[in-house]
């Protein structure tokens, strides 16, 4: 948030930092780049095993529940859910590790590359091998450069230097195409409303590269381009299974009475909604619930689950993809 600065402080770095290491490996991700600015965190990731929005859920749950109960506070730790933008590799992906890099020093006068105080929760560092994070991928950018460690450490080096007198390319905060419904769409030309429910994502990239994202999209549910008549009848079928199993009314999935079948049917129908690529925001329209609320449920199961519950979260995201 604007007035709230949890990187700040450097335990809530190292305590950020520490959950990254267990959870790269976790979900077989690639940090790239990476920086902890006062309010705010970049991370250059490449995916693996699990989706984008699994990673982040498991990265920032347990951070924000560690820096409101640190710092005796409630409410949001960041403004808004995380922002994640669709890379073209070949095209951007040096461009960004510099602009990630650079953002503590941007604008500073005499900033230079060598300064690693002025890098200390950044990637710059453990590229140059002088800070040693197993969980970043500093070889994968390195071997951009050069197939020679030194050369490639110089030549990265060089070219974050030529950066610091350079003004950021556009796209690289924001991203250059939408993609949806409508196809590709420059980003400039598309309403924030718009981009929140007529558009599935933002690419940085050629309009090629954005036109052949649709491509592998069309006709893909979970993270692609949605039919929202067919999702809005899977959903209802969905919820009446949850109700019928859980011995409830629909309506009472929407209240909030806290009867124990009630509780448990919401914190059920919130994971398996999550797990099949819906947003908080979406959830809690549907259920009537907050986004906090929704984080709730969700962070209340994950710690009291069972064999069991996991067996009926795994029938159900199978049902619902069937409904489709």
């Amino acid at each position: 948030m604007e007035d709230f600065k949890p990187f700040a402080r450097h335990s809530l770095c190292r305590d950020f930092t520490s959950r990254l290491q267990t959870l790269v490996p976790k979900h077989g991700v690639r940090i790239l780049a990476w920086a902890l600015m006062p309010n705010h965190f970049h991370l250059l990731i490449e995916t693996g095993g699990s989706p984008i929005h699994a990673f982040m859920h498991d990265l920032l749950t347990g951070f924000c529940i560690r820096v409101n109960r640190d710092l005796e506070r409630r409410g949001h730790v960041f403004m808004s859910r995380f922002k994640s933008i669709l890379v073209e590799r070949q095209s951007y992906l040096l461009k960004l590790v510099r602009y990630i890099h650079l953002n503590p020093v941007k604008g500073l006068a005499g900033a230079d590359p060598m300064n690693l105080e002025s890098f200390r929760w950044t990637g710059h560092p453990a590229i140059l091998g002088e800070d040693d994070v197993p969980w970043q991928d500093t070889g994968q950018v390195l071997s951009m450069f050069s197939k020679i460690r030194q050369d490639a450490i110089r030549a990265y080096i060089s070219f974050l230097g030529a950066g610091l007198g350079l003004e950021d390319e556009p796209g690289l905060e924001e991203g250059l195409f939408q993609v949806g419904r409508s196809g590709v769409v420059p980003i400039r030309e598309v309403s924030t409303d718009q981009r929140r429910y007529d558009f599935v994502g933002v690419v940085l990239g050629s309009r090629d590269f954005a036109v052949s994202v649709v491509s592998r999209l069309e006709g893909c549910r979970r993270g692609g381009i949605r039919n929202r008549r067919s999702e809005h009848i899977a959903l209802a079928k969905l919820l009446d299974d949850i109700c019928r199993d859980s011995g409830i009314r629909k309506r009472e999935l929407r209240s909030h009475r806290r009867k124990a079948g009630s509780v448990l049917a919401r914190k059920i129908a919130c994971v398996v909604l999550s797990r099949s690529g819906f947003s908080r925001a979406d959830i809690g329209r549907l259920l009537g619930l907050t986004r906090q609320g929704v984080g709730w449920a969700i962070a209340s199961y994950d710690r009291n689950k069972t064999i069991e519950a996991e067996e009926k979260i795994t029938k159900y995201c199978s049902l619902f993809n069937e409904y489709l």
